[in-house]
């Protein structure tokens, strides 16, 4: 069940500026161009080479489209120090910015979160209520197949604006089940997870 050493590679957002760079410069085939704009937000790192005309040009192009532009530490996990450029007001950002001499960080196109409808049970009344809550999946790969997929979500407290989704900032986790196709005839058996008891609200599942 441990992944692949060649796993962390697409878990680097350093990684991502590249493949971006890479498309830039015509150095990827049609297929893999397609694949990367699609699925990938554009990227890219400020502060990692010694090109200095570069840097500054990233720097001005950032203060002008700060809020379209995420800004995260080049080298950091769980979603910390994660800044949304249209929650930060101008004086913030542009301290960030500039704090790029000499850390190193990575912009990224802001990509508004989807959302799903689930059903949690409320603590105080007990009653069930449902929300809409933004969620990512990520899918477990087991020698090159799926064999399911980790669903990060939100509770239903969170805020009607762009959140970084990790468990240091209340996401939940959970799976979900990849069944074959049932027959032809025949009943359909589903099996369920237990449901998850959370701190403040219980998901029903």
């Amino acid at each position: 069940m441990f992944p692949r050493p060649e796993s962390t590679l697409i878990s680097s957002k350093a990684v991502l500026s590249w493949l971006h760079e890479d498309c830039d410069a015509g150095l990827l085939s049609s297929a893999d161009e397609a694949l990367v704009r699609t699925h990938a937000p554009w990227t890219v790192c400020v502060g990692l080479d010694g090109d200095s005309a570069a840097h500054e040009k990233l720097l001005r192009m950032a203060t002008g489209e700060r809020d379209r532009l995420v800004a995260k530490p080049a080298v950091g996990k769980s979603g910390n120090a994660v800044l949304f450029g249209n929650q930060t007001s101008e004086q913030d950002w542009s301290a960030v910015i500039d704090a790029a001499r000499t850390s190193p960080l990575v912009l990224q196109h802001r990509i508004e979160s989807d959302r799903i409808t689930m059903p949690f049970r409320d603590q105080e009344s007990g009653q069930q209520v449902t929300a809409q809550v933004p969620f990512v999946l990520g899918p477990f790969i087991i020698d090159g197949s799926a064999a399911s997929v980790a669903v990060r979500h939100m509770g239903p407290g969170v805020p009607a604006r762009d959140v970084v989704i990790g468990t240091s900032r209340g996401a939940r986790q959970s799976t979900a089940l990849l069944a074959p196709e049932p027959p032809a005839h025949g009943p359909l058996t589903v099996s369920m997870p237990a449901p998850v008891r959370t701190a403040s609200n219980d998901v029903v599942n």
